[in-house]
């Protein structure tokens, strides 16, 4: 009986320690699950600060209309080709920066790299940006204006084209009509008729 009592001791001996064993481990797994969830909340949280004080960085450049510095924060982003928004503002703010120099052609050239639905940081100011300097029709149909103006444009596809806008307008109207004759300096003209070209001079 002594031998039955001891035995039994031991299996309940052992049966208990396996048991510790098994919490132990299923506390240990419960614990590790809580410390990477918390992990990926600090990993997010840290993500979603980092991201916050990036922008910060670039509005504070835009505001200042320093468009260089800022563009070069966006660059410098290690996931920058991968990120559609990155590239996009970075167009935006290159665009800008042609504008203020007086380059219309290159600004343009980065407006064009923009999607026409592009949705995140500015896309307000890029929407209006690319209306100024992009006839509607021309938006809607995903085309781009020609180099050059050709008879035939009217006088907002001759705006978007690469001659721009006229230093001077001399306008004639009659009862048969409005006719302009558009001055771009350097012997360049433009003549239309009701607000179509008619005629190109260079």
């Amino acid at each position: 009986m002594r031998k039955y009592i001891l035995w039994l001791f031991v299996v309940m001996t052992l049966t208990a320690c396996g048991v510790n064993e098994q919490t132990a481990d299923q506390s240990s797994s419960i614990n590790q699950e809580n410390a990477n969830d918390s992990t990926e909340e600090v990993t997010e949280n840290k993500s979603s600060e980092i991201k916050s004080d990036l922008w910060s960085q670039v509005d504070s450049a835009y505001q200042d209309k320093e468009y260089r510095k800022a563009y070069r924060i966006l660059f410098r982003q290690k996931d920058f080709r991968e990120n559609e928004e990155y590239q996009s503002v970075y167009n935006y703010l290159s665009a800008l920066e042609y504008f203020d120099s007086g380059n219309i052609n290159a600004g343009r050239d980065y407006l064009k790299e923009i999607p026409n639905d592009f949705k995140g940081n500015y896309d307000s100011e890029i929407m209006r940006e690319k209306q100024k300097y992009f006839s509607e029709v021309v938006l809607q149909n995903h085309k781009y204006p020609t180099d050059k103006p050709v008879i035939g444009l009217t006088a907002t596809e001759v705006l978007t084209s690469t001659w721009g806008k006229p230093q001077k307008k001399n306008t004639t109207t009659t009862k048969n009509g409005k006719r302009e004759q558009w001055v771009y300096g350097s012997g360049r003209y433009i003549y239309l008729e009701d607000g179509i070209v008619t005629a190109i001079q260079e």
